[in-house]
């Protein structure tokens, strides 16, 4: 039987398939988002019980299938067994397990999106705040789908500087000049400090988060822009973002 051996992979999703077996999406760095069916990893004796759970770093086999490859000789590499002991984090973990399933495609290497998703579970893992690490996912993310809002010109004409209104129908922040001729149409007035907040997490390395101080309103100011920014530019609503803002606050 043809197959491959697959070094990491992070569980995204799982889903029941009949009464033994589950459908498992995974996200790697060669593959990008996938699915594969783990054999029997509902029985209570089977080696692969609670392995298939999402946010799970795994390695394993896979091997070819008629419809979907097989997952075999799975192992733990990491569970993040501290995510899973705090509500909040746990519910910004699997919020951006489900932005990434939502809205990746299928079936393209993606290693940029791979490293963040590792890296923002390392940092929940670590005890950074969950608003700090959903708020660079957020950033990084779009930066990784191609919808990177402007923060450093205006998203109409061009002209560099320090634009305080973000329209995120128009991707980023509006000069003056541009706001006096269109008006203000989806969007928002933002602090200096925001805006300086979003250049930084998009341009800084996930290392660098755990020294970073904000302050609360900054943040959320931060955050509320993105969410707009994303619901607006990218499809769907991931299932997870409601249970996310009620255990966040």
């Amino acid at each position: 039987m043809k197959g491959e051996n697959v070094k990491e992979a992070i569980v995204l999703k799982c889903q029941d398939l009949f009464d033994k077996d589950r459908i498992v999406t995974f996200l790697s760095p060669a593959k990008g988002r996938f699915e594969a069916v783990s054999r029997g990893s509902r029985k209570l004796t089977s080696r692969t019980m609670g392995k298939m759970e999402p946010m799970n770093l795994l390695t394993f086999r896979l091997n070819a299938g008629r419809s979907l490859d097989s997952v075999t000789e799975a192992e733990i590499i990491c569970s993040f067994s501290g995510i899973r002991q705090s509500l909040p984090a746990s519910a910004a973990g699997l919020y951006m397990m489900d932005v990434i399933n939502r809205q990746s495609a299928e079936g393209e290497e993606n290693r940029p999106l791979f490293s963040l998703a590792k890296g923002c579970l390392r940092l929940l893992e670590g005890g950074l705040s969950p608003q700090v690490v959903s708020c660079f996912f957020e950033i990084k993310f779009v930066k990784v789908m191609g919808y990177m809002p402007s923060l450093h010109r205006c998203a109409a004409c061009e002209g560099p500087g320090d634009h305080l209104y973000m329209s995120y129908r128009r991707g980023g922040g509006i000069c003056p000049k541009c706001l006096g001729t269109s008006g203000r149409d989806q969007g928002m007035e933002v602090s200096p400090g925001t805006l300086q907040i979003l250049r930084f997490m998009a341009r800084t390395a996930a290392r660098h988060l755990p020294t970073l101080n904000i302050h609360p309103s900054v943040l959320s100011q931060a955050r509320e822009y993105l969410k707009c920014h994303m619901e607006h530019n990218l499809p769907g609503r991931p299932a997870a973002i409601k249970e996310y803002e009620k255990l966040s606050g």
